[in-house]
């Protein structure tokens, strides 16, 4: 269900023409409401869902969507009032704390360490937007999911083996992140896991997002499907068996 809203809120994300840092923040408040308030009805994520992006919204946006854009989108679902008695809710419930870190804050810390190139850089944030949809990959602290972001779009741009890494994660970029290379190639293998099989995924906000000239054709260019991608990938498979 959780991945059914994540992929909804892409798209209800880009529709809105809302800031990067509101899609994480949207998703983080969603997780960490949902972790501390267990008995919500499931007939009532979209609600949390769309109420923690009018949070996220006036948290991050200059001008953010009007409470009513929110009771639109969800087809007149829920009204104003639900998502007014739902914010008091979450709001409550996460102590009126909303600012933490997001793995974004951290890539672009870095990408910049790093000397990523643009590519690099809208690879990784292609590879955190489809761990965002996961929730499989929320264990990883936001930190540890940047670096391996970073790394696997180092790997797969321009490196034709997997050893290369070695000089992919340089001193800088370990000091920098705190994280070794045997720090971040857990996530490394579980994200490419998940970019293996975007394809033929069910849920396709992400992979339809990062088609568009705008975010460089990432979700459809060659290397994602690599010998050295599915190498990464297979590796993750294994260790779950």
């Amino acid at each position: 269900m959780r991945s059914v809203l994540v992929d909804w809120l892409v798209e209800v994300h880009e529709q809105f023409r809302l800031m990067q840092e509101t899609l994480y923040l949207t998703i983080a408040i969603i997780d960490r409401f949902l972790q501390l308030y267990r008995t919500i009805d499931r007939k009532k994520l979209q609600l949390v869902g769309v109420t923690a992006m009018y949070i996220a919204s006036k948290y991050e946006e200059m001008y953010s969507p009007d409470i009513s854009d929110f009771v639109y989108i969800t087809d007149k679902a829920y009204s104003k009032k639900d998502i007014l008695n739902m914010e008091m809710l979450i709001v409550k419930t996460l102590d009126y704390s909303f600012g933490r870190p997001l793995p974004l804050h951290f890539l672009r810390r870095y990408s910049k360490a790093g000397k990523a190139l643009p590519i690099h850089h809208t690879m990784a944030k292609y590879f955190l937007e489809q761990s965002l949809v996961h929730y499989e990959m929320c264990h990883y602290p936001p930190s540890l999911i940047a670096a391996a972001a970073l790394y696997l779009a180092f790997l797969v741009i321009g490196n034709d083996e997997e050893d290369e890494g070695k000089v992919i994660w340089t001193d800088t970029l370990a000091y920098y992140s705190t994280y070794s290379k045997d720090d971040v190639l857990p996530a490394v293998r579980d994200i490419a896991a998940i970019i293996n099989k975007a394809e033929d995924s069910k849920y396709q906000a992400v992979r339809k997002k990062y088609v568009h000239l705008k975010y460089m054709k990432i979700s459809i260019r060659p290397e994602l499907k690599s010998p050295i991608m599915l190498s990464i990938a297979a590796k993750s498979d294994e260790s779950n068996l």
